[in-house]
């Protein structure tokens, strides 16, 4: 059995993951500091989304729809062949992406008037003028991005997480060290500056881990372009119906960017990008980290026609994501308007910045847990070779959102665009989750209903005990030690509640974590890097 496996690789990336969001944090802190809400940070945000979006394209998507997948059959059956496929996307992927920055700095305007029509009539157009600026110094991250992936990918296919894991860190590293020492001399294009320069710093850092790899590992290998090699062939065949999903995907982030420029709220973009970073912090930690630890263990099921093994390992992801991310939604839908007040308003945060963050919060918050069931089921579906059926289920997803944000934007604004974002990811994870259980079966049902029951019940108290201490705490001042008083002791509180509860309810997988952590941290190294 591989539970305590996956347990302690979760535990490891989690580890990273953690670091990593802690940054994010600061990054998106040290932004509100310097840069509040406004034309500027709505600039900003909205270049940010071109390399990123064009990154997902290109490589991202690739990691586990067909890089891990394929990396990890490679590594477990022919050593050599594996270092020339891993050499071989290396080159083209650094190939299309040098090409791909050289076009879009050509075409920036256009993109940007595309993405963010809604700036074109703002204050005559001097966000998009700002935008187009931005985006020109930004796009350099998308080379050193596409490498720092397929690093990642190889690292985490043979075993060697560490690096991988911590290397994002050092991507929110340069922006924040970017902002301190260049926001005065050069106002908001320090930011983009320390892009580039954290995202090259991230894929240097895992060189050091792939040149011991290939030490321990080696394989006569030239780094080359071998289109004809079955196993590039095999990764870019996976790789196509990915790539149209995230057309549809990329196409559906348009739509939304435009929606949140034409809000009538001043920095309403802003609000919500700094809503998203929160968000995604438990998501970072804990969705991306099972994810990637089931990943390589299921592909290896798949491809040994283990589907009793990997609908066992795919259960007990659920009820990871379950035990970890519902307490989560619960905390944020609790504590999102002092979490955030606490966060982001100071400098030029204004009060309105933070009702608008914590009214998007809201809205965001109880997809915390489709988010988690969502991408073990896209991994799944990409562990078993097929990326078509997620791809279609995408396609639908945009339109469900896309339908929905149009018709909640006017009455219900910031919150409204939040919630059709929610419902989109949930009717996605019950789409998918139909479909690979009529092709695998069911995956211990009731034990995923059992453990969801357990949650779900902790998870109520524990919310009910938070608010009544946050309410408690909050009538007693609003000064800075106050405001950190009211998110932190709650917090405690709620964690110490929800474990009690947890461990009373009997759940077994809180002793798999507890364990795997306790050996990561205390205990002699069990696996290779």
């Amino acid at each position: 059995m591989d539970r305590p496996r996956i347990a302690r690789a979760a535990v490891v990336i989690m580890l990273g993951n953690l670091v990593t969001s802690a940054l994010g944090f600061v990054r998106q802190f040290v932004t509100a500091r310097y840069f509040g809400a406004g034309s500027a940070s709505d600039a900003w945000f909205a270049a940010y989304t071109v390399p990123q979006m064009f990154y997902d394209l290109v490589i991202g998507g690739a990691i586990s729809a067909a890089l891990i997948p394929s990396f990890t059959r490679l590594f477990d059956s022919n050593r050599p062949d594996f270092w020339r496929t891993v050499g071989s996307i290396f080159v083209l992927a650094a190939l299309v992406l040098l090409f791909l920055v050289g076009v879009l700095e050509i075409a920036a305007h256009p993109l940007m008037l595309a993405i963010a029509s809604g700036f074109a009539v703002k204050d005559r157009g001097a966000t998009l003028n700002l935008s187009v600026r931005l985006v020109r110094v930004i796009l350099p991250t998308l080379f050193f991005w596409g490498l720092s992936a397929v690093s990642l990918a190889c690292l985490y296919s043979i075993g060697r997480r560490i690096a991988a894991s911590f290397a994002t860190a050092c991507f929110h590293l340069g922006i924040i060290v970017a902002a301190v020492i260049l926001a005065s001399p050069l106002g908001i294009i320090a930011l983009p500056i320390g892009a580039v320069a954290g995202a090259a710093s991230q894929f240097l850092v895992q060189v050091p881990s792939l040149i011991r790899a290939r030490r321990d590992f080696p394989a006569v290998v030239r780094p080359v372009i071998n289109l004809r090699d079955p196993a590039v062939l095999k990764i870019l065949l996976l790789y196509g119906p990915v790539a149209i999903g995230i057309m549809v995907s990329i196409a559906g982030q348009i739509a939304d960017i435009n929606l949140k420029s034409h809000l009538s709220i001043h920095g309403g973009l802003s609000d919500m990008q700094y809503a998203t970073t929160l968000i995604q912090f438990p998501v970072g930690i804990i969705v991306a980290a099972l994810g990637l630890a089931v990943l390589p263990l299921i592909s290896s099921d798949a491809a040994a026609g283990r589907m009793e093994d990997l609908k066992d390992k795919l259960g007990l992801g659920f009820r990871l994501v379950l035990l970890l991310m519902i307490p989560s939604a619960i905390g944020f839908l609790v504590l999102g308007q002092p979490i955030v007040a606490l966060l982001f308003q100071h400098g030029r945060f204004t009060h309105i910045s933070t009702v608008h963050t914590t009214s998007a919060i809201l809205g965001y918050a109880p997809q915390l847990p489709f988010i988690g069931i969502d991408q073990l089921l896209i991994f799944a579906f990409y562990a078993r070779h097929n990326t078509v059926t997620p791809m279609l289920a995408g396609v639908i997803g945009v339109v469900v959102y896309v339908g929905l944000a149009l018709l909640l934007i006017g009455p219900l604004a910031i919150f409204g665009l939040a919630i059709a974002n929610t419902v989109q990811i949930a009717f996605h994870a019950c789409m998918l989750a139909i479909l690979l259980l009529r092709e695998v079966g069911l995956m211990a049902g009731r034990r995923l209903l059992v453990t969801g029951a357990k949650v779900i019940a902790g998870s109520l108290i524990m919310g009910l005990v938070v608010r009544f201490a946050a309410t408690w705490i909050g009538e007693i001042g609003t000064g800075r030690v106050d405001r950190l008083a009211v998110v932190i002791v709650p917090l405690v509180v709620g964690v110490a509640v929800y474990a009690l509860l947890m461990n009373l309810l009997r759940v077994e997988e809180v002793g798999l974590v507890r364990t795997a952590l306790a050996r990561r941290l205390m205990g002699p190294k069990l696996q290779p890097e």
